[in-house]
């Protein structure tokens, strides 16, 4: 980068937060998942790129399939709209396991689409899981790999966090929602938590037209059988989101 001004960087000491459980008693563990919602509070509340959000303009409806760019510069209402309008149409055009079920979800989300973007926008993280969060004992450092990083909002945020609950954390969300409220200072809307709560899986629609919408998918995603795998995690997210009595 060719630039007047210096960048400034440090290395985050620890490790990521998935590897940090054997090492730390079990109240520090406690404590880094109050520390977690704190640091995604902060993110809401700070609001990153929301002054870039007039730049990031791109009403064109992409192919998606592998378009970095185009993930990264479209518009919230157009991300999202794509995103469910290209899901829909891939269930309806293309011999895909469990399709009625795919559209159960995709119908109650298209049905709440404009209450979530009614909200302000900013960057946040869609990669959100436990290997890109580096602690450091007790101490929770922060967010790494950042390359997944668009538009979003509020909502979208928190439906990616509920998203990553789905794996072995359940246990941990009131924990993870006490840090986030105790940086607010007021408890979390219910209608925020509800609309979270209905496009917890919104990520993995972005990933399922990643994988399905090519005729010729990359090879790797078909060694890992991406394809099946994204409705096995379709269902993990609805039974989280039951599993931890969400709205």
């Amino acid at each position: 980068i060719k630039s007047e001004h210096p960048l400034v960087m440090q290395r985050y000491s620890g490790l990521p937060i998935w590897m940090v459980e054997e090492n730390v008693s079990a109240e520090v563990w406690s404590g880094l998942f109050r520390k977690m919602g704190s640091a995604v509070a902060d993110v809401v509340a700070s609001r990153p790129g929301a002054d870039l959000a007039k730049e990031y303009s791109d009403d064109s409806l992409s192919d998606i399939g592998w378009h970095y760019a185009w993930y990264r510069t479209a518009n919230v209402r157009n991300f999202v709209q794509t995103v469910l309008g290209k899901s829909r149409s891939l269930l309806e055009t293309k011999d895909i396991p469990e399709q009625g079920f795919g559209l159960g979800i995709l119908e109650e989300m298209e049905q709440c689409q404009n209450e979530v973007l009614a909200y302000p926008s900013f960057l946040y993280m869609d990669d959100f899981h436990f290997a890109n969060m580096i602690a450091d004992g007790a101490t929770f450092q922060g967010f790494v790999d950042l390359e997944m990083t668009p538009l979003g909002n509020e909502v979208l945020a928190l439906a990616r966090v509920i998203r990553s609950m789905a794996h072995v954390h359940l246990h941990r969300w009131p924990e993870f929602l006490e840090g986030y409220e105790s940086r607010t200072g007021t408890p979390v809307d219910q209608d925020i938590l509800a609309l979270a709560a209905r496009f917890s899986t919104f990520t993995l629609w972005i990933r399922f037209v990643w994988y399905w919408e090519p005729e010729e998918p990359p090879q790797w995603t078909l060694k890992k059988d991406l394809r099946s795998k994204v409705f096995q995690e379709f269902r993990e997210t609805v039974e989280c989101v039951a599993a931890l009595g969400l709205p």
